[in-house]
């Protein structure tokens, strides 16, 4: 990141004989505790706070719904003018653009963004013009009316290649998920484990969109100690499936899972509980997402998709496997949920090269 304090402030700050704690993050909130995008509030060493207050925004919401210096995604960005760096939209959450785009319109000022959209030419629009939409979705709680969520365990007497790549699983259920879990353990035979779990999703609401980003979080209900130190990947991997029905999970698909990882692969700390886990989607996840009907997301273990065999040290090897809230239980605090940022579709024809947009107000 590029951010650098603004040296004016701290230069205001030491002219009403204080000083900031070296090394402290300065945030966006003013002396009563709310978020100010144009506030910028400083740590002092007496324990003191300083607030600096400036005519434009200085941070900006980002999609995991925190505030950051707004120089990070802008090429420059005063009162009445705001240019955006090309992938601002994987930073910015879109309800922030629509306080920007609101602010402008009082202020007769200017925004100027790379687009994410499809346009065949440069585009001069009006704020209220522009459309940026952010759809957040749950599966369903039971009984279940579009969209399930749940796991599949595969385990027993048996040889790892003959576990993972079983074409039905040992047990489904749709109300609890163990999430990702691969194991060996060196009894009568060798036991093993793989289990997987999907999250499915009703996105129909987007009616043909274009998907301009998203974020897949699961909420981690439990982490026991990693024990098979010797397992090259401790990760989640956020994947594709394919269940024979949107509402119901059977054994049968337990082989419907593919590999290819649609977000970065997200590691399994030992001892976490009660976290969210967020998979922001790359460019394949993001064309995976159906913007007309049910959009099918799974996680597998990492070792599991790249095929890793669990160690066999002679004992309980078995690496960690976290459990994940399904959307089963009372209220959605700790349900999956997919959270996509959606604009206009462009129709068809060729894709063509983005432009820029530049938003005038007035």
């Amino acid at each position: 990141m590029r951010h650098a304090i603004d040296q004016n402030d701290l230069d205001y700050i030491q002219r009403t004989g204080n000083q900031a704690v070296v090394g402290a993050t300065p945030c966006p909130i003013n002396p009563d505790g709310k978020i100010n995008p144009n506030v910028t509030r400083f740590h002092n060493i007496d324990g003191s706070y300083t607030s600096v207050v400036h005519i434009k925004p200085v941070y900006y919401e980002t999609i995991y719904e925190t505030w950051r210096p707004l120089s990070e995604i802008t090429t420059h960005h005063g009162n009445h003018r705001i240019d955006f760096i090309a992938d601002w939209d994987k930073f910015m959450h879109p309800r922030y653009l629509s306080w920007l785009i609101k602010r402008a319109e009082l202020i007769n000022g200017t925004i100027t963004i790379p687009s994410p959209f499809k346009v065949r030419e440069k585009v001069r629009l009006t704020p209220t013009s522009l459309m940026l939409t952010s759809t957040l979705v749950h599966p369903d709680p039971h009984a279940e009316s579009t969209s399930v969520d749940g796991g599949f365990n595969q385990e027993g007497n048996d040889t790892w290649a003959n576990i993972r790549g079983a074409a039905s699983a040992t047990a489904a259920d749709s109300a609890v998920a163990l999430g990702t879990y691969v194991g060996d353990w060196n009894n009568a035979g060798g036991y093993r484990w793989c289990y997987r779990s999907a999250w499915l999703f009703d996105t129909s609401g987007l009616s043909g969109d274009t998907v301009d980003s998203g974020i897949f979080s699961v909420k981690l209900s439990s982490i026991p100690l990693v024990e098979d130190l010797l397992l090259t990947n401790k990760s989640m991997r956020l994947v594709t499936c394919a269940p024979a029905s949107n509402t119901a999970l059977v054994n049968g698909d337990y082989d419907s899972f593919t590999t290819t990882a649609n977000a970065t692969d997200v590691t399994v700390v030992s001892g976490v509980d009660e976290t969210y886990s967020n998979f922001t989607l790359n460019a394949t996840g993001e064309g995976n997402v159906d913007a007309s009907g049910i959009t099918k997301f799974g996680l597998r273990h990492t070792a599991d998709a790249l095929d890793e065999e669990p160690f066999d040290g002679g004992s309980d090897d078995y690496n960690g496997w976290n459990g994940i809230h399904t959307a089963d239980a009372s209220g959605t605090s700790n349900d999956p949920k997919l959270s996509i940022q959606h604009s206009a579709g462009a129709g068809g024809g060729a894709t063509p090269t983005p432009t820029l947009l530049t938003l005038n107000a007035g």
